[in-house]
């Protein structure tokens, strides 16, 4: 009777944890709502700790891409002065398509976008190159999947 009933507590031990939701790495939530942007986008954070994030949406009927900037409650803008520039790998070459500003104050921007051909398609492969206001330089990867946190770069 007595190993039954702990059979039983260990059972019951395993169902509330499974039913309590997962954790991903560092006590992040394993939810795609978590990613997402005030804008419907996908979020990255760009480098360590993430008080910057960059919020991706992308068209890929119309080879379009719309780059946001939010700081680190992932709602607030944040302006940089120099464009992004958006580095693809394609089949058999490479090409650089620099984002334009919109709406910019200053010479300042936290919007950005482009649109080209090769952005067209649902997989592209490739980095968008961002130097913040402090002068660090990132690479934030263009598919999601390939990792969430922009590679740091002086």
């Amino acid at each position: 009777m007595r190993k039954l009933v702990r059979e039983s507590a260990a059972v019951l031990v395993i169902l509330a944890l499974a039913t309590t939701g997962t954790r991903g790495e560092e006590g992040h939530d394993n939810d795609e709502e978590e990613k997402k942007g005030p804008h419907g986008g996908h979020v990255v954070e760009i480098g360590d700790p993430d008080d910057t994030h960059a919020e991706l949406l992308r068209d890929p009927e119309k080879g379009t891409l719309t780059l946001h900037l939010l700081g680190k409650d992932r709602k607030t803008a944040v302006a940089i002065k120099d464009a992004p520039k958006i580095n693809l790998k394609l089949k058999d070459d490479k090409k650089q398509i620099e984002m334009k500003p919109v709406e910019a104050k200053e010479e300042k921007a936290s919007q950005f976008t482009a649109e080209d051909e090769t952005l067209k398609g649902e997989h592209i492969d490739g980095r968008i190159a961002i130097q913040l206001a402090d002068g660090k330089k990132y690479n934030v990867p263009l598919d999601p999947k390939h990792g969430d946190h922009g590679d740091h770069k002086h």
